[in-house]
């Protein structure tokens, strides 16, 4: 049987043409995931714009700008605010949820001061 000496570089050659093929299915498997938005969860976030009416666009936690549709029965807590961009969000999704819209049921403004206050901590109905 003859004497067969590989060199170090033929082992890492033959390693990677080994290894290519299974790189390649993984970057593959990257490329289709698809992120699920079941209905009730949450995304956290800021608002980086009003598209219109019922369109904000929101930057969450990752650093990603996910569109938000609002519908007529849509939430907003404290009742009465008017969204603004900067604002600091935690959104309730409702159904129909997508990788490029998500579908919002409820938006809480956690920091936001309540409308119905005024600044001096007196309701507002009291002049």
């Amino acid at each position: 049987m003859p004497n067969i000496q590989l060199k170090p570089i033929t082992c890492l050659l033959v390693g990677a043409l080994v290894a290519l093929p299974t790189m390649q299915l993984a970057s593959a498997d990257e490329e289709s995931f698809v992120p699920q938005f079941p209905e009730g969860s949450a995304v956290h976030g800021n608002i980086t714009a009003l598209q219109d009416k019922y369109t904000v666009d929101l930057r969450d936690d990752q650093g990603n700008i996910t569109t938000v549709q609002l519908h007529r029965g849509t939430v907003i807590k404290p009742l009465g605010l008017t969204l603004t961009p900067g604002m600091e969000v935690v959104i309730t999704l409702g159904s129909g949820s997508t990788a490029e819209k998500l579908s919002a049921a409820e938006i809480d403004v956690p920091n936001a001061p309540r409308p119905d206050v005024r600044p001096d901590g007196w309701p507002s109905f009291i002049n």
